[in-house]
């Protein structure tokens, strides 16, 4: 822009008011003429089942100098409003020659939900580049919890969870099905334990990683709202735990359908679901013979395969300006089922029994997070967990936990609804 330091970063269409919100960074200019002349502003939505962009007539253009965005009136052949912010918009700023101003394209694509890739939040001008500010619709690429439970005669019992989940920009090309590597971890550290304690340990319940692939294959027309399917392929990886020696190695593979989200009233609050199924295969490294001071049989604990189903949910509020979630409930539900016997390990009332079983394990997440500040980065948790994780499947009983929770998305990943539209789409001159 000719103007020094006054950019248009983004635009967030506003659900409801047929309004285009422009972002603004920086000073704004004396006269702000340029910008509010309806003849320099040109858009085109694509709705979700449409498969060509349409050009919208701009009505007028106001400028907020309490939110600092340019918002665009819009009239002609607009979405319903629930598909206001669902659909693809393009928006080209081109003042007059006279104003010496330079023009600028931007677009926007909406993201389907939470649980998969999303297009990042990242400021470009921030002098953080890899780990920026999860978007709204966006679940975390890495995510640290932590919880502290103190009380007369215990020790403090400290939970940690760690995921993970970081992926190259770019897939392997179309002989490996452009399929994009990476790498995932979860780490959940004391979520078995529980008050009173005589000692405090830093020892894993559960720590799963592995290489990874991801591929996010988009319908060009949507089937009973089913909008795509996210693959993912995890080469053999650890399954370790510390309080118990054993550890697993495992490969699997999922397949997540990216249904539409659901939209309430006043616009900005949403709920989404995402069903999934997978398979898990792999196979024992060691055979302890005791859990916990009791005694287990092992030898014929060998091959591992699992079928795997579950789903993932989330209901949440955007921020104002769509960009962040101002707060959100997400929920998490899979069950494993072994074709063959793995240990189950359970400590109830103190007291510990280990069964070697083909019976479903079962695992429930639900976690509340807000984040009231403006460091995004941050948020408020709260969370209940029961169920068992891999690899011995310790029993956690109705856990009930508050803490501060750390989340970032990673900048240099792919739109979750395919390349921009200024990649895609180039509007008439």
């Amino acid at each position: 822009m000719a103007q020094d330091g006054f950019v248009l970063p983004s635009i967030v269409p506003e659900q409801g008011v047929n309004v285009l919100d422009v972002n603004t960074k920086g000073k704004p200019p004396a006269d702000l003429s340029p910008y509010t002349d309806k003849a320099a502003w040109r858009v085109w939505v694509t709705g979700p089942d449409a498969t060509a962009a349409t050009e919208v007539i701009v009505a007028g253009v106001t400028y907020s100098t309490s939110t600092h965005k340019l918002s665009l009136a819009l009239t002609g052949q607009l979405p319903a409003s629930d598909d206001f912010v669902n659909s693809s918009w393009t928006v080209v700023f081109s003042p007059s020659k006279e104003s010496h101003v330079g023009g600028t394209g931007l677009s926007f694509e909406p993201a389907p939900g939470p649980h998969h890739t999303a297009a990042s939040n990242c400021d470009p001008s921030s002098a953080i580049h890899f780990l920026c500010v999860t978007a709204s619709g966006a679940s975390p690429d890495v995510s640290f919890t932590g919880t502290l439970t103190a009380g007369g005669g215990t020790k403090p019992l400290y939970q940690f969870e760690l995921l993970g989940g970081l992926y190259l920009e770019k897939g392997l090309g179309p002989r490996l099905l452009d399929f994009r590597p990476g790498f995932t971890t979860r780490i959940e550290v004391n979520q078995a334990a529980s008050t009173p304690l005589n000692r405090t340990t830093f020892d894993p319940d559960s720590i799963t990683a592995g290489i990874a692939f991801q591929k996010l294959k988009y319908f060009k027309h949507p089937v009973l709202d089913l909008y795509g399917i996210q693959f993912d392929e995890t080469l053999p990886g650890g399954e370790f735990s510390r309080s118990d020696p054993t550890s697993n190695i495992v490969a699997s593979s999922s397949a997540q359908f990216i249904l539409r989200s659901f939209v309430f009233p006043p616009h900005r609050t949403y709920a989404a679901l995402y069903p999934l199924i997978g398979l898990e295969a792999g196979r024992n490294l060691n055979k302890p013979r005791e859990f916990e001071s009791v005694a287990v049989d092992l030898s014929h604990y060998d091959a591992i395969v699992r079928g795997v189903g579950g789903a993932n949910a989330t209901f949440a509020q955007k921020s104002k300006d769509a960009s962040v979630d101002v707060w959100s409930v997400t929920g998490s539900y899979l069950v494993r089922i072994p074709a063959k016997d793995e240990p189950l390990v359970k400590t109830l009332h103190e007291v510990t029994t280990v069964e070697l079983t083909t019976r479903a394990r079962q695992w429930i997440e639900v976690d509340a997070n807000l984040s009231p500040w403006s460091f995004k980065y941050l948020a408020i948790t709260a969370k209940y967990q029961f169920g068992a994780l891999p690899p011995v499947f310790n029993f956690v009983d109705h856990s009930f936990s508050i803490g501060l929770t750390l989340r970032a998305s990673q900048s240099n990943k792919p739109n979750a609804a395919g390349p921009p539209l200024s990649q895609t789409f180039t509007p008439n001159p």
